[in-house]
């Protein structure tokens, strides 16, 4: 079996799009059809479509997303407990976490990667990315979990995010950030930040259009639902993320070690646990939280597959492809 990111990955494509999924990667769909549900094979099979599908974000509305179709997704009343957010208060900014009513509210079909994303306007005011996931509760969780953890470790400049029942169902609304589309900046302080976000939050889906370049300076991560997975026996999970390829064994900015050595791993845990996620996942991310304390991360705490925007390997060395680590990848 894969691991979490993966396997969410190749489960969103076959139960979430549908016939969009068909139209969009006809052989991908044929793929995900004749093949288990999370298995390797199926990832061989749609490597190379997913490529495709990333290379055809643009920006648009000033955001950044993948242009859709305009058919809603019609609500799911069925979802997880929301937290009490406070309300709405017109003497400030509206903002996603200062809230409008739904009913002040302009939601335009954006499209999405692997799910249907909207842009929520006030006014002519953009505030917000809505991703419902009625169907994906965990998608839901982990993104608000990425803004969190963010906000705990001191990495990964990962904008406000919170859960909302929005018109089309239950999901997450995150800030919406005005960019100049994907940065390219990996070895950077900033750059190393986000890297070590993706090392610690094991980031499956850390390809380059999630990475933004912020018009007021910055990168922001986004698009964090697929993190922290547990661990797989027959040796496959992934880590995809230039950010991290690219400053493997590099030293890490003294001032984002020092913020890291603050924080006790134990806690850590705990805190990720508090979250919805199992301990073992907890564990895993606490344990790559140890090793990037001491400087630098070198994939000895991830021990699977780390590759880049191509699905290059970069670590474990010994293999070409991603293709090869599929067929054989070591044994944990």
């Amino acid at each position: 079996m894969l691991n979490n990111a993966v396997t969410d990955i190749a489960n969103t494509l076959r139960e979430r799009l549908g016939e969009r999924l068909a139209r969009i990667m006809p052989r991908a769909a044929r793929s995900l059809a004749r093949t288990p549900r999370g298995s390797a094979k199926a990832l061989r099979g749609t490597i190379s479509e997913l490529s495709a599908a990333d290379s055809r974000t643009m920006v648009d509305e000033g955001g950044f997303g993948m242009r859709g179709t305009d058919a809603d997704i019609p609500p799911m009343p069925n979802h997880p407990p929301i937290p009490a957010y406070p309300s709405f208060d017109p003497t400030l900014p509206a903002s996603v976490a200062n809230l409008p009513p739904t009913d002040q509210l302009s939601i335009i079909s954006q499209g999405g990667g692997l799910g249907h994303n909207y842009l929520v306007r006030y006014g002519d005011q953009p505030i917000g990315i809505y991703k419902p996931r009625s169907a994906n509760p965990t998608a839901t969780r982990n993104e608000v979990t990425a803004f969190e953890a963010s906000r705990y470790l001191g990495v990964g400049n990962v904008p406000y995010t919170r859960e909302w029942a929005g018109p089309h169902g239950y999901g997450s609304l995150q800030e919406f950030v005005p960019n100049d589309g994907p940065s390219w900046d990996f070895t950077s302080p900033a750059g190393q930040n986000i890297g070590t976000f993706d090392y610690i939050m094991g980031g499956g889906d850390a390809h380059i259009m999630n990475a933004l370049q912020r018009r007021a300076g910055g990168i922001v991560r986004i698009d964090n639902e697929a993190i922290l997975p547990e661990r797989s026996p027959d040796g496959f999970n992934l880590i995809r993320s230039d950010y991290v390829t690219r400053n493997l064994g590099q030293h890490l900015p003294d001032t984002t070690v020092a913020r890291l050595n603050q924080i006790d791993t134990k806690q850590f845990s705990t805190f990720l646990q508090s979250r919805g996620h199992s301990q073992e996942a907890a564990d895993w991310a606490a344990a790559r939280l140890t090793e990037v304390q001491r400087g630098s991360f070198t994939g000895e705490s991830w021990g699977f597959a780390i590759v880049d925007e191509g699905m290059r390997v970069a670590y474990p060395p010994g293999y070409q492809n991603l293709g090869q680590y599929v067929n054989d990848p070591p044994k944990p």
